[in-house]
């Protein structure tokens, strides 16, 4: 009895009681593309805090399908701790997310969204909207989730490998 037991509880251990959850798959699920798009990517960054909770961020690529000269569309998803979808932004003008600490998702440079309005301190720096045409729109480079799931905010921070090289400063305009 004792010998079987013991075999139980190896085959248990081996074989696992009940595998982890594909996160990856989870959100995917989530965010099947439409008729005449087809996904090329998606890709599971990391989690963000947020007063609501962790937020789990993915990004995704698509390709519109039945064209002579297809062209793409990027997303960035945001989802809860249940896995549900709470946000999508267009990539299109936005760097790519790289990583995500704390409340912040970093991307790979400068760029903007429309749907995530600038910081204050970003409105200053560009003088917007009275200097949009001689500055352009507020880029930044981090995106802060620390107001909530549907409250995010375009920032600038001096991050090595997400505002640039070690001597560049995030604050001046080129």
């Amino acid at each position: 009895m004792m010998k079987r037991l013991m075999w139980l509880l190896l085959l248990c251990v081996v074989v696992g009681c009940g595998a982890p959850a594909d996160v990856r798959s989870e959100l995917e699920q989530r965010v099947v593309p439409e008729e005449g798009a087809e996904q090329t990517q998606l890709a599971y960054i990391g989690v963000v805090e947020s007063p609501d909770g962790p937020l789990y961020v993915a990004t995704q690529r698509l390709v519109l399908t039945g064209m002579q000269s297809p062209r793409g569309q990027a997303w960035l998803h945001v989802f809860d701790s249940n896995h549900a979808l709470v946000g999508s932004y267009s990539l299109e003008s936005l760097a790519d997310p790289l990583w995500c600490e704390g409340t912040k998702i970093y991307c790979a440079g400068f760029g903007y969204c429309a749907e995530i309005p600038p910081d204050d301190e970003l409105v200053a720096l560009f003088g917007w909207p009275e200097l949009e045409k001689e500055n352009g729109y507020p880029t930044g480079n981090v995106i802060d989730f620390s107001n909530g799931a549907s409250s995010p905010v375009m920032r600038r921070e001096k991050r090595y490998g997400s505002s640039g090289g070690i001597d560049d400063d995030p604050f001046v305009l080129p």
